[in-house]
């Protein structure tokens, strides 16, 4: 090579730094003006409905928490951010999202006698140790009417 290659060569190079150099201003400027470079990590309210809308989850807003539905099932995460990262996992199992609800305590509260559940069409239902449904007797009813507050009427 001569010295006037080697010239053309070094001109080159020269003009394609500047127009790199303006292209990198140019990306930089626009990087300064976003107001988030990555907009993956700025969840909104509409990217997160279109996420739970392609997995068949509603979604709603209560006060500042966030509600995702399936039916009657229901989970409140603290905010968009938690939910988000949550349904934008590559796996979830369906009990992770919703899962079950504990079952009651083992005794009665009223008469104290082991019982049983079992979950039926109308909720968790009582039953004692001898399969049969658990009634207490220890229970005061609600509608029976207080006697010291019956006054007795004994008309004219």
């Amino acid at each position: 090579m001569n010295a006037n290659d080697l010239q053309q060569e070094l001109e080159r190079l020269r003009r394609d730094n500047e127009r790199l150099g303006e292209e990198v201003a140019h990306l930089r400027k626009r990087l300064r003006n976003a107001k988030d470079p990555s907009p993956i990590e700025r969840v909104s309210f509409k990217r997160l409905l279109e996420l739970a809308r392609q997995a068949c989850l509603g979604l709603k807003r209560s006060g500042g928490k966030v509600l995702v539905t399936l039916g009657n099932l229901q989970r409140k995460f603290k905010n968009l951010r938690e939910a988000w990262e949550f349904l934008n996992q590559e796996e979830w199992l369906l009990e992770e999202l919703f899962p079950p609800t504990p079952k009651p305590k083992k005794f009665c509260r009223f008469c104290h006698e082991p019982i049983t559940w079992a979950n039926g069409a109308a909720g968790w239902l009582p039953f004692g140790l001898d399969g049969i449904r658990h009634r207490c007797k220890g229970r005061v009813p609600s509608l029976a009417p207080n006697p010291a507050i019956v006054i007795p009427f004994f008309g004219d």
